[in-house]
């Protein structure tokens, strides 16, 4: 957790304007909402659509997507009582952003392609507006020897030899590759989170992908802000951390760098493994509330 989390509530709370009315999801998704909680709260979270655990029977369903989700203490505190990388609500479902069963906070409307987050029981929600920078694939670069890799722009893919044997493209040997890419971000925005997009398709197990965002001060001393990982996960995936970052940005003092790290298993393995890139998700300085 950042050492700047304190300064994001307080900021915040100072300009915006909490309404107990609907927000429309097309207006919110992609966007911070901030949340007073009958239990009398902090909340924030970034609302996206998505589908239902699979083993509900519902994964067709269209259930609200909380990323990102901190809850604050009464005045704002010093770090978040509570954090979720992924919290999913239910169709039609109230959900209690303090997790502790008591109350309900928000309740969840879809109808059609239409969907809103509806505030309940004296709980308001504010919006603010978020922005992003992207860091494709072309964006990193190595900085270690180790296995093979080929940069293809929109994806980063290990180089290997087919198996003459079986006519399979595998890695030759296991071993640890660094990818590095700078962050430059708006001076004093805020950043509120970091995300990174890979693919494991490998039957192999043993890997480790990990990502870190990293800080690096006046004296070139580097400090982690935040790292994401996936041990032997299958399938393309979206790596987002728990909770909110809240670290202000100072240009003149600081500068930030994603550094990620593949470890392979000492075995050969199918080339299955790619980085499809980063994404780091910030607050402008200028704060702009949506509703």
């Amino acid at each position: 957790m950042s050492s700047g989390t304190p300064s994001l509530p307080a900021h915040l709370l100072a300009g915006l304007t909490f309404r107990d009315e609907p927000l429309p999801l097309d207006l919110a998704r992609d966007n911070l909402v901030v949340c007073r909680t009958n239990g009398g709260r902090l909340a924030l979270f970034i609302p996206q659509r998505g589908p239902g655990p699979a083993h509900a029977g519902d994964a067709l369903a269209d259930h609200l997507l909380l990323k990102n989700l901190a809850l604050f203490g009464d005045e704002g505190g010093a770090a978040p009582v509570r954090a979720g990388a992924h919290e999913l609500v239910a169709p039609g479902s109230l959900y209690d952003l303090d997790g502790e069963g008591k109350t309900e906070d928000l309740r969840w409307e879809v109808s059609g392609p239409s969907a809103r987050i509806v505030p309940v029981r004296g709980a308001t929600m504010a919006l603010c507006e978020l922005d992003a920078l992207s860091l494709p694939p072309a964006a990193f670069v190595p900085t270690s020897p180790g296995p093979k890799f080929i940069n293809f722009g929109s994806f980063i893919q290990g180089y290997g030899a087919e198996d003459p044997q079986s006519g399979v493209w595998r890695q030759d040997a296991g071993g640890v590759v660094y990818f590095l890419a700078p962050v430059t971000l708006p001076h004093r925005a805020f950043v509120i989170s970091g995300e990174l997009y890979i693919a494991d398709f490998s039957a192999e197990a043993g890997h480790d992908i990990s990502a870190r965002l990293d800080r690096i001060d006046r004296a070139r001393n580097v400090s982690e802000m935040v790292r994401l990982r996936s041990r032997g996960a299958s399938g393309r995936q979206d790596l987002i951390h728990a909770g909110v970052l809240g670290h202000r940005v100072d240009n003149h003092s600081e500068a930030f760098h994603i550094h990620v790290t593949w470890q392979y298993p000492a075995t050969p393995h199918q080339q299955d493994l790619r980085l499809y890139g980063a994404r780091v998700v910030f607050l402008p300085r200028a704060l702009t509330q949506l509703a």
